[in-house]
């Protein structure tokens, strides 16, 4: 089974229809992620994310978005994974990878070898300069 590190943005479109291609893409992976055919790794700085813009833009009561956290996070594809080096994330933000979220992301990619699937194509751009694999939608 290959392992991908999800991003806010991928988990997101699969919640939210904000862009129906990506949603469509997400829905597949995530019927692939509960047959076992990926491993989704998110890290705990996504969940944040993720919780900080279904309340604040989506307006999405606490307990709800606890029931969506904790459903995600039962799926048996799922990982959660509970660490990373903030030096690392230091050594390569702001100046290689200018938002701290995503450069958490990029250096958890790193340091795990694995893939990171997103949709946001300016990140895409600053995670191939630094050699980290992109997940392929297919």
């Amino acid at each position: 089974m290959n392992s991908v590190l999800v991003d806010t943005n991928c988990i997101l479109s699969f919640l939210i229809e904000r862009d129906e291609s990506q949603h469509k893409k997400m829905v597949k992976f995530w019927n692939d992620v509960a047959d076992l055919k990926y491993q989704a790794m998110i890290i705990p700085h996504t969940i944040s994310e993720v919780v900080f813009v279904l309340q604040s833009i989506y307006n999405l009561k606490d307990v709800t978005i606890k029931e969506i956290i904790t459903d995600l996070s039962e799926n048996p594809g799922v990982t959660i994974l509970e660490s990373f080096s903030i030096y690392a994330v230091l050594e390569i933000w702001p100046e290689k990878v200018k938002d701290y979220g995503d450069a958490i992301l990029a250096q958890a990619g790193k340091e795990l070898s694995i893939p990171i699937a997103t949709f946001d194509k300016k990140f895409i751009s600053e995670f191939n300069k630094l050699g980290i694999k992109i997940f392929d939608f297919k």
